[in-house]
């Protein structure tokens, strides 16, 4: 089947207006990326912009009403960006309104270039990318959308967007996924996970859930619910503490999984599992009735829909089940596809506790969260993710009027003052960046540190980098782990060159170590500019950039300055600065004196800002989410 890259409206006054998602620099990357892939496969690319005239005759009625003159003819705001640009042979069509079919030659060049699919990115989702796609669709070709390389300024209206289009047929795919389909096997059938230590390996193969796999859980599960609800809330605690002895007696054997399938350390492995048992007995002491008067009764949602991360498969995944469960819900879980054998094992050990009739397993990619959003029946949502699919789920849920919890990306920074022991706070920030690859949100990812020990701090803390133990990842001692994938470490490589191409310093690493893995050295980077995507943004991996700052007042202004909030750490002895990190830090987890806390099961896993939305997770905020109260007048 001939497949077709069309590039919607890749220009730079649109690129330019603000509110866009995800920014210009991360669309533009991710566009230039597709771009080059499909030149190399030989597919037809054609590219369609907006033009106007210089009096705006030719312009939409509402931009005239406006007043508004963007793309006009010649000008540099009709332009593509230079990556962007299309080369000599490649097809250019102007259009006046939304859909790329609205010039006339589009259809006839598809058809006489004899295309039958048709992928399509660009801009804007909720406009212009919606109604080519409806017209591409009208006109008999198979449509597929570029996921990571299309954005809107309306980030409801284009979370909508791709639920209505998916809905009709039109398939929303990763980058990855499109590419293999020039091996003529179409779609591919399974997701493929290879060793993140030995990429020459094949751990594993997932096949994905069907279309209507989450409607046959929804009728599964429903009759099951208001029986469940109704036992007494003991018995529920009782059945969790069946499931915690069945996870007990597979612990070795989740280990492992964890270790092998994602290249978590022993040891980080081994506390995983620790924390996974500590939340789950936490949420079943929780009570669901408190006496007084009134008297307040916890009750089920009904359905609940859950969505886990791969970097912590079993702590996060419990995390979430067990109040889920406790609280009289049933559940449909779909976990991240690296983590697909330890969440089968999760979900076996549930079968093994006599709950298989409340829960189902949905192995799927990242159109299969969004079903699960969007499906109705489906009461709430709990996630863990990154925050652009936070952020669409906010949407999602928004408009259908659930509540949503979510912990989202941490950019999380480190005060180190200079009255503190420089070589105990570069040991503790050492381990908190870099173990597990830096892949936690809740890992460090930025060292805001005082001028007058700047250069004292930072051989101390490239000393305790080249100490950290990079050996098997069997190994008790080791500490240093390879990226989840090749893709990731593509781009984390990515965005180093770019920022030392901006001026930025390197105080270790910056490069891959010799292997077949996915091991990326350790990376600080020093002199970054605070404006920066780098900076702004969480890499989520084993990169963290070094601010210097003159005294304490100036770096919490810097710790502040991004727009995620969900965990701060302050080195310093000084009780007055301790004092007001505590009271001016935004972020929902702060740490004093150490790097890497024991997270408590009772405590408020808290997000603010763009790391969070709804109730924390944990302790009697996981109640709160999970349960209606209801107040009894007697």
């Amino acid at each position: 089947m001939q497949s077709a890259l069309l590039l919607v409206d890749v220009q730079q006054d649109f690129l330019a207006r603000p509110g866009l998602e995800p920014a210009a620099d991360a669309v533009c990357k991710q566009l230039a990326d597709l771009l080059h892939a499909v030149r190399q496969l030989h597919w037809p690319v054609i590219h369609v912009v907006t033009e106007t005239m210089a009096d705006g005759s030719n312009a939409m009625p509402h931009w005239r009403t406006q007043q508004k003159k963007e793309c006009v003819s010649g000008s540099a705001g009709a332009a593509p960006p230079l990556a962007l640009q299309a080369l000599p042979g490649e097809l250019q069509l102007n259009k006046t309104f939304f859909s790329a079919f609205g010039n006339p030659d589009l259809v006839l060049q598809l058809y006489g270039l004899g295309v039958q699919r048709l992928i399509i990115a660009g801009l804007y989702t909720h406009a212009c990318i919606r109604n080519t796609a409806l017209d591409a669709y009208q006109a008999g070709f198979e449509v597929i959308l570029a996921r990571q390389a299309m954005a809107s300024t309306e980030p409801l209206h284009a979370a909508t967007t791709l639920n209505y289009l998916s809905l009709r047929g039109i398939q929303v795919l990763d980058t990855s996924a499109i590419l293999l389909l020039n091996t003529g096997a179409g779609i591919p059938p399974n997701f493929v996970h290879f060793d993140p230590c030995n990429t020459d390996n094949i751990l594993f193969e997932q096949s994905y859930a069907a279309p209507g796999a989450i409607a046959e859980a929804l009728d599964r599960l429903r009759p099951a619910q208001p029986g469940w609800g109704c036992l007494p809330h003991r018995d529920r605690q009782a059945a969790l503490s069946r499931w915690q002895s069945s996870l007990e007696a597979v612990r070795e054997k989740l280990i492992f999984l964890i270790i092998q399938d994602l290249a978590k350390p022993l040891r980080d492995a081994r506390a995983e599992f620790d924390y996974a048992m500590a939340l789950l007995a936490h949420s079943a002491e929780l009570t669901a009735e408190e006496q007084g008067k009134p008297t307040v009764r916890y009750q089920p949602h009904g359905v609940v829909g859950l969505i886990t991360p791969w970097n912590n498969p079993l702590a996060i995944a419990v995390g979430k089940l067990a109040p889920a469960l406790v609280f009289g819900n049933v559940v449909i879980w779909k976990p991240a596809l690296p983590a697909a054998r330890v969440s089968a094992l999760i979900a076996e050990a549930l079968h093994q506790a006599g709950l298989q009739h409340l829960f189902a397993l949905i192995q799927g990619g990242h159109e299969t969260g969004r079903q699960l959003a969007c499906t109705p029946g489906i009461a709430c949502v709990s996630f863990t993710g990154s925050t652009k699919a936070g952020r669409q789920l906010q949407y999602l849920c928004a408009g259908r009027g659930i509540p949503l919890q979510a912990e989202m990306g941490g950019n999380n920074a480190v005060l180190v003052m200079a009255d503190t022991d420089l070589v105990r706070a570069a040991r503790e920030i050492a381990q908190a960046m870099f173990s597990f690859a830096g892949q936690r949100c809740t890992a460090t990812r930025r060292i805001i540190v005082e001028a007058s020990v700047r250069e004292l701090f930072s051989a101390c803390l490239k000393h305790e980098i080249e100490c950290l133990p990079a050996g098997g990842i069997t190994d008790e001692q080791t500490r240093l782990a390879p990226v989840i994938s090749r893709g990731k470490m593509l781009d984390l490589l990515s965005d180093i060159k770019q920022a030392r191409e901006q001026g930025a310093g390197v105080l270790c690493g910056g490069r891959v170590r010799e292997g077949a893995g996915n091991w990326l050295m350790p990376t600080v980077l020093t002199d970054v500019a605070l404006d920066a995507p780098l900076f702004c943004n969480e890499s989520f991996g084993p990169i963290a950039l070094l601010v210097c700052v003159e005294n304490g007042d100036e770096a919490i202004r810097v710790c502040n300055a991004v727009g995620q909030g969900l965990l701060a750490c302050l080195f310093s002895e000084d009780t007055a600065m301790q004092q007001r990190f505590v009271e001016q830090v935004q972020a929902g987890m702060l740490v004093i004196n150490q790097a890497r806390p024991a997270f408590a099961a009772n405590a408020p896993f808290s997000a603010w800002k763009d790391s969070g939305a709804g109730l924390p997770e944990h302790g009697r905020w996981a109640r709160d989410f999970f349960s209606r109260p209801q107040a009894v007048y007697s």
